[in-house]
């Protein structure tokens, strides 16, 4: 028998692969992080049958509230909110799908990637009644010629008039607005009083929500109830289960076995636990946010020191305040602490801890900038903090000013703010002393946290950590510090 010419199989292979792709949504998946990823290689994994399965019964109608709890960097955003709107629209072009993220940014950016998506030569051979409407095509909308379409929204935008058979949630907020009270107040009052409004069928309509957990209050904990199906996937697995898969198959998992081994070792999520701290890792790659309070801050987890490192080896001293205004038994406290960052880490030097009235309070501040030197002095740009501030400014040199005295706006909670230096303290790198006459009261503070009466000593140490971090993190090169939200350039 002759055997037929190559180009004759490679048409034949081509039109067998076009097949798969129309019927097969996993296949389906692989050819869309092809397109929109075609730099990095594409790792099978069970996990996104599991995706494809549960997101197939919301299409077909069998569910129409799904909730996707999984790590970051799975390739949710890629297969929820790229690919199967692309998918969906496919089947049914009249389908009308919103999107929804935490920032436009986010929202654009996946709107971008799944028009190259649609538009892509592939997908028109494919689906050829997919050709877009000439009438509307936007930056975050895309309407097909039988009105159906993707519009991309952000968490807080406006959508007044606009309605949807499917309306996914792709990560509502951002991690490091972990359990902020503002932030995830937000959230669920745009979430209830207007995006659960946008269905135009209440009935048939489906929601979808897929994002990592970040804490007790984020939206997965108050939207989802008995009436949503939902997929938990751990990074490591914490009971034995049995997993849908698309078409027949099922997932068994053991506690212990890890969701993607081939792309997160043991050793790697070592390292991310080391880094997020037990909070931020549980919630975040074991879906289970432990409650605020809970673990966020331990006392064990600080470390003692009985002498300083030698002062030729210090890098910087940091004086933080956290100021109160009144002098009265009820009124807060006003705090001072001195901190130097040194070999090993930051080391608490000293505190002081007092009622006092605002003329007291310049008198100590400035006392203390003589003797120390600090290189910063933090300071709350709020009640009598703004006025010390102003008052220590304009007695330094001109051209220290913007960098001695940063201006400081905490934009997140107090617990938020613990949570973000978390890591640092489970890490080891914060030393208090392992004798000092200010330490019962730190120490009961630290252990009551967030439910004391008090917490000005959390204020000032968070304030102080979470400015060593991002002197860290930004290295000093660009000279720009990140201190709790809000960018200060050094002149």
């Amino acid at each position: 028998m002759a055997r037929r010419p190559k180009s004759n199989q490679r048409r034949s292979g081509s039109r067998m692969l076009d097949a798969v792709l129309r019927k097969d949504f996993v296949a389906f998946i692989e050819k869309v992080f092809q397109t929109v990823s075609g730099a990095d290689d594409y790792v099978a994994n069970w996990h996104i049958e599991a995706m494809a399965h549960a997101l197939e019964l919301v299409r077909i109608g069998v569910n129409n509230r799904l909730g996707i709890f999984l790590p970051p960097r799975h390739l949710k955003s890629i297969v929820v909110s790229v690919a199967y709107p692309a998918w969906v629209l496919a089947q049914k072009p009249s389908c009308r799908i919103m999107v929804v993220s935490h920032s436009l940014d986010l929202a654009v950016t996946l709107q971008r990637q799944f028009r190259q998506v649609v538009e892509s030569d592939w997908y028109l051979r494919l689906f050829p009644h997919m050709a877009r409407a000439a009438r509307k095509d936007t930056e975050t909308e895309f309407v097909t010629h039988a009105g159906g379409g993707r519009l991309a929204v952000s968490v807080g935008g406006s959508i007044t008039g606009r309605g949807a058979e499917i309306i996914i949630v792709d990560d509502p907020m951002k991690a490091e607005m972990a359990n902020s009270a503002a932030e995830e107040t937000k959230v669920r009052t745009w979430f209830d009083q207007t995006l659960s409004t946008r269905l135009n069928n209440k009935k048939s309509g489906a929601m979808i929500l897929v994002m990592q957990r970040l804490s007790v209050g984020d939206l997965a904990a108050h939207a989802v109830n008995d009436f949503w199906v939902t997929l938990e996937l751990p990074a490591i697995a914490q009971k034995i289960e049995a997993i849908p898969l698309y078409g027949s198959g099922v997932a068994r998992r053991h506690p212990g076995e890890l969701l993607h081994p081939e792309r997160e070792s043991e050793a790697e999520y070592d390292q991310l636990r080391a880094q997020l701290g037990t909070a931020g890792f549980n919630a975040q790659y074991l879906q289970a946010p432990i409650p605020a309070g809970g673990g966020m801050l331990r006392l064990e987890w600080f470390r003692r020191y009985r002498t300083l490192p030698d002062r030729r080896t210090w890098t910087r001293i940091l004086h933080s305040w956290d100021t109160a205004v009144e002098d009265n038994d009820n009124a807060d406290y006003s705090v001072w602490q001195k901190w130097v960052v040194a070999p090993g880490g930051i080391y608490l030097v000293d505190q002081l801890r007092r009622r006092i009235l605002f003329p007291e309070l310049r008198q100590i501040a400035l006392k203390l900038i003589a003797n120390d030197q600090p290189h910063h002095i933090l300071i709350e740009h709020a009640a009598s903090g703004r006025f010390l501030a102003q008052e220590v400014w304009v007695t330094l040199p001109l051209r220290e000013r913007p960098k001695r005295v940063p201006r400081i706006v905490p934009v997140r909670d107090k617990i938020s703010r613990a949570g973000q230096v978390s890591a640092l303290i489970e890490r080891g790198e914060v030393f208090l002393p392992a004798q000092a006459d200010f330490l019962p009261e730190l120490e009961a503070e630290i252990q009551a946290f967030p439910k004391a009466k008090h917490d000005d000593q959390i204020d000032a140490m968070t304030q102080a950590l979470g400015f060593w971090q991002n002197d860290i993190l930004c290295q000093q090169k660009p000279r720009v510090f990140l201190i709790h939200g809000v960018r200060d350039r050094y002149a």
